[in-house]
């Protein structure tokens, strides 16, 4: 159990789309209306009450459909959230994220915060799928049930599709900067991004996963 830090503005939290993408913005929640109906009714009208019993409802649905489909073979996860919770007032609260693994539920009292960019590369690492070449999230790995190994390359992929970002965006500043007036961020520049690259590449070779 844990909560999911989410961006400002708050009328351009993204639909299930942008979160799957790895990125912040989508107005449709409001242009649509859904994300102001819990403010208009307030959370404890029954027309909110309504909704929520509504939802719970065709969550057990959905639940039965995927477990009868696979023959409840208990190898399926699911990862519960939603908008942010309100208060009595309808004033904005903390998103929860849910996970439930194939093994066994997380503890409620075993929390961790994580960014809402970070579902991304979470999900993706659970279907065994690339994370989005647009995503900036980090791999939450105290959500996943994994080897350290397997851990170890999930981080390491994850690291790489972050750092191809960063390169890009280097070598784009580079091709139109001045040349006399450019200054290459001196941390991660060529040859350091280059050397952090084969040096962890290294540590995975050589299984050294306490290294890292």
């Amino acid at each position: 159990m844990g909560y999911i830090s989410h961006q400002s503005s708050d009328e351009s939290r993204p639909g299930h789309v942008a979160v799957i993408a790895g990125f912040y913005e989508d107005p449709s929640a409001v242009a649509k209306g859904t994300d102001t109906s819990g403010h208009t009714h307030k959370p404890k009208s029954n027309d909110f009450l309504t909704t929520l019993r509504f939802v719970d409802e065709g969550i057990k649905v959905i639940e039965k459909i995927i477990n009868d489909f696979y023959n409840d073979d208990g190898k399926t996860t699911f990862l519960m959230t939603s908008d942010h919770g309100m208060t009595d007032w309808a004033g904005v609260e903390q998103i929860p994220v849910l996970p439930d693994d194939h093994q066994e539920a997380l503890p409620f009292d075993n929390r961790l915060d994580i960014n809402q960019a970070d579902l991304t590369p979470l999900m993706a690492t659970a279907i065994s799928v690339p994370v989005p070449v647009n995503s900036i999230g980090q791999l939450p790995v105290d959500l996943l049930s994994m080897s350290l190994p397997d851990k170890a390359k999930a981080i390491y992929s994850n690291a790489r599709q972050l750092a191809s970002q960063y390169d890009k965006k280097r070598s784009d500043v580079e091709q139109d900067a001045i040349a006399v007036l450019y200054q290459p961020y001196e941390p991660l520049d060529k040859r350091k991004y280059n050397e952090i690259i084969d040096h962890t590449q290294k540590l995975l070779e050589e299984k050294s996963y306490e290294k890292w």
